[in-house]
């Protein structure tokens, strides 16, 4: 399970890449994200994948 609470990314640059995203992905659910360039793509799969660590809210990963 991926859970997103009230996640936002704010990088140095004053940049808002995530506004308070709110999402539960369950264990054998699939997930497709898509979004215009600049949209905040990239920066999810890395807050998912711990390189990026959000401004604020929770991310919760079970295994």
């Amino acid at each position: 399970m991926i859970e997103f609470r009230n996640v936002s990314k704010v990088y140095s640059t004053g940049v808002e890449a995530v506004n308070n995203a709110n999402f539960i992905i369950e264990k054998g659910e699939f997930a497709f994200l898509v979004g215009s360039s600049g949209s905040g793509k990239s920066t999810l799969i890395k807050l998912i994948l711990k390189e990026e660590e959000p401004s604020s809210g929770n991310i919760i990963i079970n295994r």
